[in-house]
């Protein structure tokens, strides 16, 4: 009996430790390290739909696109700055959050994750 009680502990711990590792962490930059203020910004109005690390998610059954890679890289600065500030396709407007300058820096903010991300592969 004290035998299986071992097992199982040892079990759950294997568990959680492989449980912990699955993680997938940001390569480059990493939005929850910085102490930047467009991170600062990015962490109070972005993680709940695009993730803690700009990676994208799931949210009410919508793909909520990664800010890091893919489509958006291809992107010039003015359409983010446009989507910043106006929303649109599900994301809500933030002209009347951030000053110009605050969205023109979360677009080069979001520019500088993108070319980490990229060095890092």
């Amino acid at each position: 009996m004290r035998n299986a009680k071992i097992l199982l502990i040892v079990i759950c711990a294997m568990i959680f430790v492989f449980a912990c590792a699955g993680k997938k962490k940001p390569r480059g930059l990493s939005v929850q390290e910085s102490i930047r203020v467009e991170a600062s910004l990015f962490r109070q109005n972005c993680v709940v739909c695009h993730g803690a690390e700009a990676e994208g998610k799931e949210l009410e059954a919508r793909n909520i696109p990664s800010l890091r890679e893919g489509d958006v890289t291809q992107k010039d600065d003015s359409y983010l700055y446009n989507q910043i500030s106006n929303g649109g396709n599900g994301m809500p407007p933030f002209k009347y959050q951030f000053t110009e300058n605050q969205t023109k820096n979360m677009v080069n903010f979001l520019r500088e994750l993108q070319r980490s991300e990229a060095k890092s592969k």
